[in-house]
């Protein structure tokens, strides 16, 4: 529905999800590139989009200052990135389902979670080399399609790191684009 998406687990239980929503922590590099999403945004892609200050102001990945050998980084301090869930949108998706389904009126969350969504400012992923980095390469930005992509973006990455002509063209995907003076549009309906 526009409200909420709900899917039925095997154990009788239920998954809610509130679709088009989501919130940004500020960080200098967020802030660094805010300027390059906002026609993403002006496109209605998201719903609903909150700012937040966090931990990740000064202390994520994105937070100022310079990796070194001689001490830990901050990917190793934080290992994994895990947000909380909002509690509004977690209430605003049960209370969207109990209205429309008036049988699950005693339903209760036994368990929210969040995750993160890696997105690029034209919604395309990048699936490219890096030329100023021989030998690395990038499969990020899926904008949260990479478990239907994952199989043919890990196909042509596997090509690429062997040194192997990929098997699909990848030129709207490369990494370039975003300083080379494209034009970057959000993909459409073919």
């Amino acid at each position: 529905t526009p409200s909420f998406a709900l899917r039925r687990r095997m154990d009788g239980s239920y998954n809610v999800a509130v679709p088009g929503y989501g919130a940004v922590e500020l960080a200098p590099y967020t802030i660094a590139n805010a300027a390059r999403f906002l026609p993403m945004f002006r496109n209605n892609v998201a719903k609903r989009i909150s700012l937040r200050v966090g931990p990740g102001l000064w202390l994520g990945p994105d937070a100022l200052g310079k990796a070194t050998n001689e001490k830990p980084t901050v990917f190793e301090h934080i290992r994994m990135m895990e947000p909380k869930a909002d509690r509004a949108l977690v209430r605003a998706g049960l209370d969207a389902m109990r209205e429309a389904f008036s049988a699950l009126q005693g339903m209760a969350v036994h368990e929210a979670w969040a995750g993160l969504i890696d997105t690029t400012p034209d919604l395309v992923p990048i699936i490219s080399d890096v030329a100023t980095h021989p030998g690395l390469f990038i499969a990020s930005g899926f904008s949260g399609h990479g478990f239907a992509l994952g199989p043919g973006a890990g196909r042509v990455v596997a090509e690429m790191v062997m040194g192997q002509r990929p098997s699909a063209n990848l030129q709207a995907f490369r990494l370039s684009r975003f300083t080379d003076g494209s034009v970057l549009q959000p993909p459409g309906l073919m």
